[in-house]
Order: C-alpha cells, then structure tokens, then sequence
C-alpha cells in the first residue's frame, strides 16, 4: 500500500476532509491532495505530526499496512494497564466461597452449643462439637465446608497475588 493510499484511509477513517487535515497541519488542501496521489511526499516532520495524529507508527505510515500494524491508540493503552478482570473475580469468588463456608461452620458450631452430644467410639468418648458432628452426622458437612474454606482462601489470595504482580510490571 502506498503512502498516499495510507494517508487517504487513515484521514477518512477518522472522518476527516483534505482541508481540516491541512488547518490541523497548517498546510493547505493541495499539499494534502499531493501527498494522497503520490506527486509528492512529507518531510519527516510532516511524517512524525501525521503519526500522532492518527495513533500509528512510522513504519506503517511510510512502509504500509503489509510490513507494520498500528501503533495501540492511547486509549486502548490505557485500559491494557488494568489488571485482567479474571484476577479480580478470584478475589471476589475466594471471598464468597470462604464466607459462606465461615457461616456453615459456625451454624454447626451454635447448633452444638445448643444440643450438646456424646459419643463413644473405639474407647475413647466425644463431646462438645465433634461429638456433636459424630452424633448427628453432620462430620462430613464440616470437612466439606472446610475444604471449600480452604479453596476459597486459597482462590482469594491466587487474585490478590496476580494483581499486585501485573501491577508491578
């Protein structure tokens, strides 16, 4: 793709006419109309202004969209510098799973404060909370509100982690 060709794309892309690319430049329309017929090329000043007023390099100015991409508009920049939004939602993910774990756990807890169990178990004798989870059944709801603790812990602290390293790059 020729420079002119490149030109004329980019200026109408952004919506743009010869003339108020000139008046940003402080040229005038035939010398616009020049560069995109190819009679003529810019000075690299003019090469340089054209490149940060499009948002694209150099190279695909005066090379072509063949050999170089755009350069990332400022904005698109801007938001790439935000942690990725999967890292946040470990945070929030470990957080809820951990709380409502915590909730479990200490229902469970209450509920053998208020009715106390006793159990007998190869010679030796629970009471209190683990002979209220032997006694009723409920042991395995407790490991299983524990492991989910664990994992929302540890989903919690992996998003918090990734965070602070993304933002230390």
């Amino acid at each position: 793709m020729a420079f002119g060709e490149i030109l004329a794309t980019l200026r109408k892309s952004r919506g743009m006419s010869q003339e108020q690319l000139a008046e940003q430049l402080n040229l005038t329309r035939q010398t616009i109309s020049k560069w995109e017929l190819d009679q003529s090329t810019p000075d690299m000043e003019y090469i340089i202004k054209l490149s940060d007023l499009f948002g694209v390099t150099t190279d695909y100015l005066i090379k072509g969209g063949v050999y170089a991409q755009p350069a990332v508009p400022e904005q698109q920049q801007v938001q790439q510098s935000k942690p990725p939004q999967g890292y946040t939602w470990c945070f929030f993910g470990g957080l809820t799973f951990t709380s409502m774990s915590l909730v479990g756990i200490i229902a469970l807890a209450i509920c053998s404060a208020f009715n106390p169990w006793s159990v007998s178990y190869n010679r030796y004798v629970f009471d209190g909370f683990i002979g209220f989870l032997m006694g009723t059944n409920t042991l395995w709801l407790f490991v299983m509100l524990t492991v989910t603790a664990l994992i929302g812990i540890a989903l919690g602290a992996f998003g918090v982690i990734r965070n602070i390293t993304y933002k230390a790059k």
